[in-house]
């Protein structure tokens, strides 16, 4: 069955990494969990993953005022999975100025993914957010759905399970500082429209690029056409299940008590399959080089920060004025006015989108 193959072809390589990148066993005994997601290329028959990455933190909003770029906001699996295709975009328009590449090709100045390329996103669980109510809410007392409503303000997290159809934050401890990065679910579904380009990659590549499906091994279609359904797109993604379990996993049982014994893993994997660009997150920098309130480490920010990846992408953009020297990241990303009339076009359909701080620095 195809979606059992993508999930085998995406764990084969999840299996590969180092134990150390991988959830583990704590001295106390609790067991550490993660989900997992990956970008796949479909070719006629063949399968061939493009990204891996783990994860299932987010940082708090109020990061943003000394990140400088240098620290990754949202650590879901398939987010990371998401903004490591646009490294591996990157790195296969630098291949193919060098001599080739097997996924991308020049249209003029541009570039393009290969018209034989279908993309599909695989997940260990469903996406959080409105997709998934009904498979969080497993045995939640007393739960039932309530008729969406227009309503002013962005829903924290798994507060509210029976609001239907609604932007969420990412789930968090109620005590915990906010971090007003969006679910997965509000995110994905967002990207069915503004394609999976981000403000780097959008102008290299004009035609964009567009997820066909999303595989995961649980959850209700009902759920997520509804979620889905929120926006006018040509690009409708589809479901697809799998029956393949991932092993490390969130822990199934119920029983309060044993819940007690796992806890997230903190570390976030990120591997690119075919150049095999590898690293390991924590806090959103690379693992060690978290400071607390300030930017990380010399040197330790992810390859998948915006500042890591403007300096990529200025390597080839090399004689575009877009990304000259002197403006900052926020204005050169604002100054693609087709695409932020899109992105506000999509979130005014979605409602209650309220925009995370700014994060900033000089290009």
């Amino acid at each position: 069955m195809f979606p059992d193959k993508v999930a085998q072809a995406v764990l084969s390589h999840y299996d590969k990494l180092p134990p150390s990148a991988k959830p583990g066993i704590r001295s106390n005994g609790v067991r550490e969990w993660t989900m997992l997601a990956g970008v796949v290329a479909v070719v006629d028959s063949s399968i061939v993953p493009l990204t891996i990455a783990t994860g299932v933190k987010a940082m708090p909003d109020e990061i943003r005022k000394y990140s400088k770029g240098k620290i990754v906001h949202d650590m879901h699996a398939e987010i990371l999975a998401l903004r490591l295709f646009n490294l591996f975009l990157l790195e296969e328009c630098q291949k193919l100025i060098e001599g080739k590449s097997e996924f991308v090709e020049k249209i003029g100045e541009k570039f393009k993914l290969r018209d034989e390329i279908k993309l599909v996103l695989y997940v260990s669980e469903p996406p959080c957010g409105d997709a998934s109510l009904a498979y969080s809410a497993k045995g939640e007392e007393g739960w039932e759905q309530e008729p969406q409503k227009k309503r002013q303000k962005v829903l924290r997290g798994r507060s509210f399970y029976g609001r239907i159809g609604e932007v969420r934050t990412k789930p968090g401890r109620s005590d915990s500082l906010i971090t007003l990065s969006k679910s997965c679910s509000d995110k994905l579904c967002a990207k069915q429209e503004l394609g999976l380009t981000n403000a780097l990659t959008a102008p290299l590549f004009p035609q964009n690029c567009f997820l066909d499906s999303i595989i995961v091994p649980d959850g209700l279609k009902s759920d997520f056409d509804r979620c889905f359904g929120r926006i006018e797109t040509n690009h409708q993604i589809k479901l697809q299940f799998s029956s393949v379990k991932f092993q490390s996993g969130k822990p199934s049982t119920e029983d309060f008590e044993e819940v007690k014994k796992y806890s997230p893993s903190p570390l976030s994997a990120l591997k690119i399959v075919p150049s095999g660009t590898f690293q390991v997150l924590n806090n959103g920098v690379k693992n060690g080089s978290f400071v607390k309130g300030k930017p990380p480490k010399k040197g330790g920010e992810s390859i998948i920060s915006n500042w890591n990846m403007a300096q990529t992408a200025k390597e080839i953009h090399k004689d575009s004025a877009s990304l000259k020297v002197g403006l900052t990241y926020h204005d050169y990303k604002t100054s693609f006015e087709q695409r932020q009339r899109l992105k506000l076009k999509t979130r005014s359909q979605l409602q209650t989108w309220i925009p995370t701080s700014v994060d900033d620095f000089t290009l």
